[in-house]
């Protein structure tokens, strides 16, 4: 029996992804962890998705579907966001699937910690996974000014959206970015900036599945995922800028904000044959990120031999 106020509201955005859904809807339906609720919306879908999940709500009425015409995945983060009824939301992407303690875990943790996010690990699908009975994880507890740090470092704490559990009361003043690509990039570290307590396990209870990728593969939507990708590490930069009293070590921050738009040119340039219109616009613009950090960054914090290594991407390419 659905509870009127399920413990953890889990949001699904999806769209036309009936080849891996029922893999991704079975392993939620397959929780050790039973009080939440699933908030399907359906981004316009135009295969089976939408029937495969109303065949789940009619056997389970947790789940819930909510639909919309193609407004993209942040418009759906936001309509699941308003209705949703839990103490926490999380997310889970069509084309993943989550182990079957992964709610306990990321439950267990914010309520052992008292903390308003948790996190794990996520890991493409064929790689091993983890015996639960015989770890626990390495568990590491964060309070603000050290997560937005490890955040900007990006090895432990990451953007992505999906494998946290965040506090209800973190939404109340932040949306996603409609119509973007890389829409975490955007509001992860406001999240984490109204939080006290961020833990994290690094156990791998999240899985992509294989042949997923976020990045499109028409022309001018590739375009748009890395002028988005730009912006959203500009709007991450502005607001280091903005809060760099929060920091713990903000010139490691400006540091990686220096180094996120070195390798987002790296990454551009590989696929930047496909861009040609565009090209020569949108890598202006992310060498004018790149100094604009650098100019918070010292060679020695950079690294010598990684700050020559920049250079020579940055002029001579």
């Amino acid at each position: 029996m659905q509870s009127a106020s399920p413990q953890i509201s889990v949001i699904l955005s999806v769209h036309n992804a009936e080849s891996r859904l029922d893999k991704c809807l079975q392993s939620i339906f397959g929780q050790s962890f039973r009080d939440f609720e699933i908030i399907v919306v359906n981004d316009g879908s135009t295969d089976r998705a939408l029937d495969i999940c109303e065949r789940y709500a009619e056997v389970d009425s947790r789940l819930r579907v909510i639909s919309q015409s193609c407004q993209g995945r942040s418009a759906a983060y936001n309509a699941g966001i308003r209705v949703a009824r839990g103490r926490y939301i999380t997310v889970v992407d069509s084309y993943a699937w989550i182990d079957t303690e992964h709610f306990a875990i990321l439950y267990g943790l914010v309520t052992r910690y008292h903390a308003e996010i948790s996190v794990v690990e996520c890991t493409k699908e064929d790689l091993p996974t983890l015996d639960f009975a015989l770890t626990e994880g390495r568990i590491t507890v964060y309070e603000r000014s050290t997560a937005l740090t490890a955040l900007y470092r990006g090895k432990f704490l990451r953007d992505q959206f999906s494998g946290k559990l965040y506090h209800r009361s973190l939404f109340d003043e932040v949306q996603f970015p409609v119509g973007r690509y890389c829409e975490d990039i955007f509001v992860t570290c406001h999240l984490f900036a109204r939080s006290v307590t961020i833990v994290r396990t690094d156990i791998p209870t999240y899985h992509y599945m294989q042949g997923s990728t976020l990045i499109p593969s028409f022309d001018a939507d590739l375009y748009r995922y890395f002028a988005d990708r730009n912006d959203g590490l500009a709007a991450k930069l502005s607001f280091l800028e903005r809060h760099v009293d929060l920091f713990s070590d903000a010139e490691d921050a400006y540091k990686t904000s220096a180094l996120s738009f070195y390798h987002l040119k790296r990454d551009f340039l590989k696929t930047a044959k496909r861009c040609t219109e565009q090209r020569s616009t949108l890598l202006s613009q992310i060498e004018a990120n790149f100094k604009h950090a650098l100019t918070n960054t010292s060679a020695r914090r950079l690294g010598y031999l990684k700050y020559l290594d920049v250079l020579r991407v940055l002029y001579l390419t």
